[in-house]
C-alpha cells in the first residue's frame, strides 16, 4: 500500500507542477470581489427581505382599498344611471322650449294688449270721442277775475263790396 500512496503522490505533484497558477491569480482576484460586494448584496437582500415583510403586513389595506375601489365604481355605475335618467328627462322637457317660450309671450302680450279698449271720458259722459290720454290734476282753486271792460269794437263787415270799393 504505501507503494501506491507514492505513486500517488507523484502523480499530484507532477500534475501540480503542469498546472497553470494564472488560474489561481484570477480565482483569489475573483473571491477578493466577491467579499468586498457581499456587504452590499447583505443590505439589498435585507431591504428585500424588509418590503416582502412591509408587502405582507400591508395586504390587509390594499385588499381593502381594492374593496373600497369597487364599492366606488358601482356606487359610479348606478350614479352613470341616474345622470342619463336625468339627462332624459331634460331632454324631454326642454325639446320644444323655443315653442313654449314663444306661447308664454303670447300669452303675456295678449294680457297687456288694449288694442279693444274704448276710452272714457274722465270730464263728461257726453265727451264720446277720447282719443288720447286724460290726466286728472289737483290744484289750487282757480278764480275767475272780473272781466274787464272792453271797447266795443266795430266789425267791419266783409264782402263783395269792399272790394269793387263800395262800402
Amino acid at each position: 500500500m504505501s507503494g501506491d500512496l507514492k505513486g500517488i503522490a507523484k502523480e499530484v505533484s507532477s500534475s501540480l507542477e503542469n498546472t497553470d497558477v494564472s488560474g489561481l491569480d484570477e480565482l483569489q482576484n475573483g473571491i477578493a470581489t466577491l467579499t468586498a460586494n457581499y456587504e452590499e448584496f447583505h443590505s439589498g437582500l435585507v431591504l428585500y427581505t424588509n418590503g416582502a415583510n412591509a408587502l405582507s403586513s400591508s395586504y390587509g389595506e390594499l385588499h381593502a382599498g381594492i374593496m373600497k375601489i369597487t364599492g366606488g365604481t358601482a356606487g359610479l355605475d348606478s350614479g352613470i344611471d341616474e345622470l342619463q335618467d336625468g339627462t332624459s328627462q331634460l331632454y324631454e322637457e326642454t325639446k320644444d322650449l323655443p315653442e313654449q317660450m314663444e306661447q308664454e309671450m303670447n300669452e303675456i302680450i295678449q294680457e297687456y294688449d288694449k288694442s279693444d279698449f274704448q276710452p272714457v271720458s274722465f270730464v263728461s259722459e257726453e265727451n264720446e270721442k277720447v282719443s288720447s290720454v286724460q290726466f286728472i290734476l289737483k290744484t289750487e282753486s282757480i278764480e275767475i277775475g272780473e272781466p274787464e271792460e272792453k271797447e266795443a269794437e266795430v266789425e267791419e263787415k266783409k264782402g263783395f263790396g269792399r272790394c269793387f270799393g263800395i262800402v
